[in-house]
Formats: structure tokens, C-alpha cells, sequence
């Protein structure tokens, strides 16, 4: 009895410490899918269970207010799968580009139209919700931005949810546009995505960092209410040789062979050296799993992962 007593110990352990998507201590999780992305049924079904919101791309909001729907039967798949398991799905929706934004958010007329065209689509597909990812807009746009989600919000009952870029030590030309005074009493949860600290944008270093995004954290507590709010963290991480940045999922960085002489930085993210020139920074499951923890600490809705089929 006592022998099975510690073998049950032990499975229960192994249990709470594994690197699961939801963790024990960061709340609920939540997953993006990219509509483009090859995943098999198989690999969906069998991930489903760890999550309990997924969010797919595939929904644009065209210069003229009305939505694009691309790659509809990947997003019908998705959208049977998470039905048959529970899981609730968001489509996530953005401007065609930055330019359409503008001109979107800058005539009353196209604004109202594109709140109407979210909700209908979103009532017809049978959404619980929708997921908001508009990005690049400069930020004297927010107020426009408020006008919008106050449009959406008289046309359509379901959740409004949104993406923001952090606040702290992030370029303000991104950050200024999502204004968490603006959007936070008009939205039911935002997804503060905590990455690209460093990128394309930069020089060298890490994809995001804990101790950052604990900062973010905390300024973004002072606009909106814990249960509201989301960690966005990367299952990707860069790799610059000079100057140069390519990005790599995670399930692929872990596997090179220069990984074998990676050390852990300080930010939390995995760090190895390629030759003279290249370096890499890593987002990996450890990397992940403290930021869970921190999302746990801080008692938020949870994390939400960019992006599902990345990960190792």
C-alpha cells in the first residue's frame, strides 16, 4: 500500500509539473491559430484539450467596412473541432493594412459600417465573441479607435476582446494607438502581447523577458481588472547573424545543434551562439512556463500563446 501510495505521489508530481499550455498557476489558456498554417486534424485534436479559448486569423476588414473571410474551410475545421470539445473560439479580425485602418477609423460613415459587418458576420457564424488585432496605427488614431468599439458595442452582444502591444519599453509609434484608458472600459478582455521586445525592429536580444513583462503587467493593473486581462507570450524566439534578424518557431530553435551549448538569460529566454556571427534567443517551454507563473502571481485571466504549432 505505501509502495503504491508513492507511485500515485509520483504521478501526481509529474502531473503538476509538466509544461502543459494552462500550467497550474496561470490560469486558463488561450491559442492562436494562424488559418495558413498546415496543422493536421490529429495534431488539433489532440492539443484542444489545453486550451480554453482559440482564436484563428482569417478575417480582414476590408477600405470599404466590410469583412474578408480567407481560407473558409480551415476555419470551418476549427471551428467543428473546438464545438466538439468546449472550447470557445474567436475569430480574430484586422485591418487589411495600416493605410485601411486609417481611412476605416477616419470616416464616420466606413467606421459604423465595419462594426455592423463584425457583428453580422460574427452572429452568422455563431461566435460567442470576436478577437480585435489591429496594429501600426499611429497613436493619435486611439480616440478614433474608442469610436469604433463604442460602435461595436451598440450593434453587437457578444465579447469584444482585443490585442494590445505593451506600454513599457516598447516603441511608442506602436504602443501610443492602444491606449488602455481607451480601450479598456469599452472591451471585455484584452491579450497584452508580450513579445517582439526585440525583433526585426532591433539589434540582437531577447524575443521578450519576465521581468518586462511583469512592468507591463503591473501599468496595465491600473486600466483594467486582473480577471480581464490575458499575457500574450511567444512560442518563437530570433535568430541575427549581424545584423540580420530570421525568426524561428521554438519547436525548431530547441532542435538545432548549436543548442547544445545554450545557456538560460537572464530574461528567461534560451541563448546560444552560431560560429562568430549568429545569435539566438529562444522563447522555449521554460521560458513559457515562468510566464506563466508571473500570470498566475498577478491573478490574470491567463496566457495566451502565439503561436499553436510553434511550440516544442
Amino acid at each position: 500500500m505505501k509502495q503504491l501510495f508513492c507511485q500515485l505521489l509520483i504521478l501526481l508530481l509529474i502531473f503538476f509539473t509538466e509544461d502543459s499550455y494552462s500550467g497550474n498557476t496561470g490560469g486558463s489558456a488561450w491559442g492562436y491559430i494562424v488559418h495558413t498554417d498546415n496543422l493536421s486534424r490529429p495534431y488539433l485534436l489532440n492539443i484542444m484539450n489545453r486550451f480554453s479559448v482559440i482564436c484563428i486569423t482569417g478575417f480582414s476588414l476590408e477600405d470599404n467596412g466590410t469583412i474578408r473571410m480567407s481560407a473558409a474551410s480551415s476555419i470551418d475545421t476549427i471551428r467543428e473541432l473546438t464545438s466538439k470539445k468546449g472550447v470557445t473560439l474567436y475569430p480574430l479580425i484586422s485591418f487589411k493594412s495600416a493605410r485601411s485602418g486609417r481611412r476605416i477609423l477616419s470616416d464616420e460613415h466606413t467606421r459604423k459600417k465595419a462594426a455592423r459587418s463584425i457583428a453580422a458576420m460574427s452572429d452568422r457564424l455563431g461566435f460567442p465573441g470576436v478577437h480585435l488585432d489591429f496594429e501600426f496605427l499611429p497613436p493619435e488614431y486611439a480616440k478614433l479607435l474608442g469610436l469604433l468599439l463604442d460602435d461595436l458595442r451598440k450593434d453587437y452582444s457578444g465579447k469584444i476582446t482585443m490585442a494590445v502591444f505593451p506600454k513599457i519599453g516598447f516603441p511608442s509609434a506602436w504602443s501610443g494607438f492602444h491606449d488602455m484608458a481607451v480601450i479598456a472600459p469599452r472591451v471585455d478582455a484584452v491579450v497584452m502581447m508580450c513579445y517582439d521586445l526585440n525583433g526585426s525592429h532591433t539589434g540582437p536580444g531577447p524575443v521578450t523577458d519576465v521581468k518586462w513583462a511583469e512592468k507591463n503587467i503591473k501599468y496595465a493593473l491600473k486600466h483594467i481588472k486582473p480577471g480581464r486581462l490575458w499575457l500574450g507570450i511567444p512560442a518563437y524566439g530570433y535568430r541575427w547573424c549581424g545584423n540580420k534578424a530570421t525568426a524561428l518557431s521554438s519547436k525548431h530553435g530547441v532542435k538545432l545543434p548549436e543548442k547544445h551549448n545554450a545557456r538560460r538569460d537572464p530574461s528567461g529566454n534560451l541563448f546560444y551562439k552560431s560560429g562568430n556571427s549568429c545569435l539566438t534567443y529562444i522563447s522555449d517551454s521554460h521560458t513559457r512556463s515562468l510566464l506563466r507563473e508571473l500570470a498566475g502571481r498577478y491573478g490574470l485571466a491567463g496566457t495566451a500563446v502565439w503561436r499553436i504549432g510553434f511550440e516544442e
